[in-house]
C-alpha cells in the first residue's frame, strides 16, 4: 500500500507517526519498592494520593504531592492514570518536535521524525516534560497558536508539584517565554494584551492546589520550600568525581561557536534564549551531584537542546550539525566519570511494555505487590514493638519508609521526609516545630543499621559521611526533648523506638565560650559535666569562593573529632547546619550497642579548597542541658547521664579496647616493621619524621599474632581499626589494606582507596579502615594482622602516625 508524503505530513500523519513511535519507545515502570534511602518514596507518594494527600499538604521535599507519576505501582488506578498521562505527554511531545519546522521536503520530514524517535526512546518523562515545555513555547513564537502555549503553561503548573527541579526548570522556561514577549511589545512585535498571559500560569499553579487541598492554605510555604532546598542543595549533597575540564571546555566553547554563528537567525535565538536560564539550572543540578543519575540528567538535556536546535537552523547545517555531535561526544566521555555510571538507557520495547500493562496487568501487579513485600520483610518489627505502637500514629527516622508497610503503620509524616534534606535552618525548624506541635506522632522508630555505611563501623552515620546528630541540629533537639527511648530492638538490623512524652524536657541553653580557629588547626574542646556539648560554628565562603559556588557548587567541609584515647573520627558538614551547632560531646556512634564512648577532646576544620573560604572560623560553645529530669544515679559518671537518658548508653566503654598502636616513626616500634624511607626535612605530621612511600611500592607494616587473641577471649568478637595521616600533591591510586593471613594466604582482606580521604592536596589527611572479625576467623594457630599502605599508582605519598586499635565486644 503506497502512503503519499502529503497523508504523512498532514496532521493525521504526523499524529499516526507520533502515536507509533510512543507505542515503539514506551518505557517500563519499575512497579516495585524496597527497603533504603530512595527506593520506599515510590510507596510513599502512591501511599498519599489514595486519598491521604491531605498528609502531604505539609510535606516540604524534592518530590511534589504528585510525583507518584514518576514511579507509579500497582494499587488502585494508579498505573493506569500514570500510563495514560505518560502516553499523552510522549505524543505530544513527538508531534511538537516534528511540526516544530515547516515540512517541505522528506528529508526535513525524515529527519524529524528521526530527531523524535531518539528523544523518546532516551529522555525519562521529567525531561520530556520540560522539553514539551520548551516546544510549546517555540511553537507559540513561531505560529501565535495559543494551544500550544496553553500546553506549556498547564504542564508548568503540573511539574511544580510532581518534582521541584523540573518545576524550577519549566518556570525558568515560563520566565525566558515573557521576557521574549516583553522584548516584543517594547519593539511593537506584539499586543500589550499579550502579557495579561503571565497571569495564566499563577492562576493554574492556583487551581491545581486547590483541587488538591480546597484553601490556599500552605502554598505560600511549599513555595519557600523550594527555594530553600535549590538554594543550598550543593554544599549538602555534592561529590566530587574527577571532571575532565577539556572536555567540558571545549563543549561550551563549541556552544557558543554555535550560538555565535546563528546569533542573527530568530528562531535559533530564541530558541537559546528560552534554554538558557533551564540550561543553567541543569548544569547546577547536575554537576552538584555528579552521580549518573544527576549528570545523565545534565547530558541528555544538551541532547534535548543540540536536537531541538538543529531543527532550527536553515544556515551552517554541516558545521552546526557536526558541532552539535562533538559536544555530545565531549559531555558523555565526561559523564563516564560521573559516580555509579551506568549509560543511558535506548528504550525501544515499548510495544511489550504496553501489552503487559493492558493484558497482563493483574498478574503483573500481583507479583509486583509480592516483590514489595519481600524487599521489605527487614524491616519487620518485633511482635512485642508492633504490640505496643498498635494504631497509634508513627513516623520513621532518618529515612526508610518501607517500615510503614511492612508493618501496616498509622503514618505520619513530618515537613521535610528524610533528614539529610534538612540543610537550611529553614527546613530544620521546619520539622522542629512538627514535633512541639499536636500534630506529631506518638511513636518514632529510629533505624540504626542503614543501607549508608559509616567510615568508622558506627550506626549514626547519614548520607554522603554526615554525622546524622548535625543533619538537623534543632529538629534533633526537639525530638529528644519531646521523645524518650522506650525500646531497642537487637539483632542484624537494630533500632530504637521512641514515644511521646506526656510533657517535653525543657533544655536549657547556655554559651559557655567562644573561640576564634582556623582550617587545618585543632581547636580544644571545653569539658562539661552534664548535657550536650553543641558548636555553633561559622563557616563563610569569601568572593571566589562565591562565584564557584554559583556557577559549579560548593567545597566540601568536614569535621575530625579526636576522642581521649586518640582516636579519630571525620564526617562531612553542612555550612548552614554547623552555625545552627554542630554535636560534640557525647559523641554518640553505636547507641544499639549500649556502650558510653570516647568523649570529643579536639575538633578540626577540614575543606577540599580553602582558598575558596574566609580562614577564620568562628565557634561559640553551647551547652544544652535539661533541668526538671531526675537524675536516678544509675550511672556513675555525671557526664553520661545524658546518653543514658536519651540513648540508653550505660556500659562503660574503655575497656574493651585491647590493643592501641600508634607509630608515630620517631624511633621503632613493637609489631611494627623498619621505615626504610624516613623523611627528615620537617614534612611530618607530628615529630621530625615520616614515611615516604613511592610509586607502586609499600609502606612500613604492622604485622601481630591474632590466635593468642581468640584464646583469651573466646566469648567475644573483635573490630581491628587501622589508620594513617597521609599527604599526596595529586591524585592517589593508593590503598589502606587490612589484611588477616594465615600460611602466607589471605583470609580477609580490606581496602580502602586513599583519595577519597584526600580532602585537600598537599596537606595532611587522615585516612582509616576497620575490618569486623570473629573468634573463629582468627583463633586457629598462624592467623596473622598485617596492616599497610599499598600505593598502587605513579604519585607519591607521604604517610605518618599510622595507628592500629583492637576492640572486642561480648556476644551476646
Amino acid at each position: 500500500m503506497n502512503i503519499s508524503f502529503e497523508k504523512l505530513t498532514n496532521r493525521r500523519g504526523i499524529l499516526t507517526i507520533s502515536i507509533l513511535m510512543v507505542c515503539v519507545t514506551f518505557p517500563a515502570f519499575i512497579l516495585v519498592y524496597a527497603n533504603g534511602i530512595d527506593p520506599p518514596l515510590s510507596w510513599v507518594f502512591n501511599f498519599l494520593i489514595r486519598g491521604k494527600l491531605f498528609l502531604g499538604k505539609d510535606i516540604i521535599f524534592p518530590h511534589g504531592p504528585l510525583a507518584f507519576v514518576m514511579y507509579p505501582l500497582p494499587v488502585g488506578s494508579n498505573v493506569f492514570l500514570t500510563l495514560g498521562l505518560h502516553i499523552l505527554i510522549r505524543i505530544t511531545f513527538a508531534f511538537g518536535i516534528i511540526c516544530l519546522r515547516p515540512i517541505t521536503n522528506k528529508q526535513n520530514y525524515l529527519e524529524s521524525v528521526v530527531y523524535a524517535f531518539i528523544l523518546l526512546a532516551v529522555l525519562d518523562i521529567l525531561l520530556i516534560m520540560i522539553g514539551l515545555v520548551l516546544l510549546g513555547y517555540m511553537k507559540y513564537l513561531q505560529s501565535r497558536q495559543s494551544a500550544w502555549l496553553f500546553v506549556s503553561f498547564a504542564l508548568t503548573a503540573f511539574a511544580i508539584y510532581v518534582k521541584a527541579f523540573v518545576g524550577i526548570v519549566c518556570g525558568l522556561a515560563t520566565l525566558a517565554f515573557f521576557c521574549i514577549l516583553f522584548i516584543e511589545v517594547i519593539r511593537k512585535e506584539s499586543s500589550r494584551l499579550h502579557l495579561l498571559f503571565s497571569l495564566i500560569p499563577v492562576l493554574l499553579l492556583i487551581s491545581v492546589w486547590l483541587i488538591m487541598y480546597g484553601s490556599l492554605n500552605g502554598l505560600p510555604r511549599y513555595f519557600v520550600g523550594m527555594i530553600q532546598l535549590a538554594g543550598d542543595n550543593s554544599a549538602a549533597v555534592s561529590y566530587y568525581p574527577y571532571n575532565n575540564w577539556i572536555y567540558i571546555g571545549l563543549s561550551f566553547l563549541l556552544l557558543s561557536l554555535l550560538i555565535v554563528l546563528h546569533f542573527r537567525m530568530k528562531e535559533p535565538f530564541k530558541l537559546f534564549l528560552l534554554v538558557l536560564p533551564c540550561f543553567f539550572a541543569v548544569w547546577k543540578y547536575g554537576m552538584a551531584r555528579e552521580d549518573y543519575l544527576h549528570e545523565g540528567m545534565y547530558f541528555l538535556f544538551l541532547v534535548l537542546f543540540i536536537l531541538l536546535f538543529n531543527l532550527t537552523i536553515s544556515k551552517f547545517r554541516m558545521i552546526t550539525i557536526l558541532a552539535g555531535a562533538a559536544i555530545i561526544i565531549l559531555s558523555y566521555q565526561n559523564l563516564r566519570n560521573s559516580f555509579y555510571f551506568e549509560p543511558p538507557v535506548f528504550s525501544v520495547s515499548g510495544l511489550k511494555n504496553l501489552s503487559d500493562y493492558f493484558f497482563r496487568y493483574s498478574y503483573i501487579a500481583d507479583t509486583c505487590q509480592q516483590a514489595s513485600f519481600r524487599n521489605c520483610q527487614r524491616n519487620r518489627l518485633d511482635n512485642d514493638i508492633r504490640t505496643m505502637i498498635g494504631n497509634s500514629t508513627v513516623d520513621v527516622f532518618p529515612w526508610d519508609y518501607s517500615f510503614i508497610p511492612a508493618n501496616n503503620l498509622n503514618w505520619v509524616p513530618r515537613p521535610v521526609l528524610q533528614s539529610y534534606a534538612s540543610y537550611t535552618p529553614w527546613l530544620d525548624r521546619e520539622n522542629a516545630l512538627h514535633y512541639n506541635s499536636s500534630k506529631a506522632p506518638e511513636f518514632l522508630i529510629w533505624e540504626l543499621r542503614k543501607i549508608t555505611h559509616d567510615i568508622h563501623n558506627g550506626t549514626m552515620e547519614s548520607i554522603d559521611g554526615r554525622y546524622l546528630l548535625n543533619d538537623q541540629p534543632e529538629a534533633i533537639l526537639s525530638m529528644l526533648s519531646n521523645y524518650k527511648l522506650v525500646r531497642k530492638q537487637e539483632g542484624t538490623f537494630p533500632l530504637m523506638i521512641f514515644k511521646k512524652r506526656r510533657n517535653p524536657l525543657s533544655i536549657q541553653k547556655k554559651f559557655i565560650g567562644q573561640v576564634s580557629g582556623n582550617w587545618n588547626n585543632w581547636i580544644k574542646v571545653p569539658e562539661i559535666q552534664d548535657g550536650i556539648l553543641r558548636a555553633s560554628s561559622e563557616i563563610r565562603r569569601n568572593f571566589p569562593g562565591n562565584v564557584k559556588s554559583f556557577v559549579y557548587k560548593d567545597e566540601a567541609c568536614f569535621i575530625y573529632y579526636e576522642l581521649a584515647n586518640g582516636e579519630i573520627r571525620m564526617y562531612r558538614i553542612v555550612p548552614k547546619n554547623a552555625a545552627e551547632g554542630l554535636w560534640i560531646n557525647p559523641l554518640i556512634l553505636n547507641p544499639e550497642k549500649n556502650r558510653i564512648e570516647q568523649p570529643v577532646k579536639r575538633v578540626m576544620f577540614k575543606c577540599t579548597n580553602p582558598a575558596l573560604m574566609k580562614g577564620e572560623i568562628r565557634v561559640r560553645w553551647e551547652q544544652l542541658s535539661f533541668p526538671d529530669v531526675y537524675r536516678s544515679g544509675a550511672v556513675s559518671n555525671a557526664q553520661f547521664q545524658t546518653t543514658d537518658l536519651m540513648f540508653g548508653e550505660t556500659i562503660d566503654d574503655s575497656h574493651n579496647i585491647i590493643l592501641n598502636s600508634t607509630n608515630n616513626l620517631e624511633s621503632d616500634f613493637t609489631s611494627w616493621s623498619q621505615n626504610h624511607n624516613p623523611v627528615k626535612s620537617g614534612k611530618a605530621h607530628s615529630g621530625s619524621t615520616c614515611c615516604f612511600v613511592g610509586a607502586e611500592s609499600y609502606s612500613l607494616s604492622f604485622q601481630m599474632d591474632l590466635d593468642s587473641i581468640a584464646g583469651l577471649f573466646p566469648d567475644s568478637n573483635f573490630l581491628i581499626r587501622a589508620s594513617a595521616w597521609v599527604k599526596a600533591q595529586e591524585r592517589l591510586d593508593a590503598f589502606l589494606v587490612i589484611s588477616i593471613e594465615r600460611e602466607e594466604k589471605s583470609i580477609e582482606w580490606k581496602a580502602v582507596e586513599l583519595d577519597k580521604f584526600n580532602l585537600e592536596k598537599g596537606e595532611w589527611n587522615y585516612a582509616c579502615n576497620f575490618l569486623p572479625l570473629t573468634p573463629e576467623m582468627i583463633s586457629k594457630p598462624g592467623t596473622k594482622l598485617k596492616m599497610y599502605l599499598w600505593n598502587k599508582g605513579k604519585t607519591t605519598l607521604l604517610t605518618d602516625d599510622l595507628n592500629v586499635i583492637i576492640e572486642r565486644s561480648v556476644i551476646r
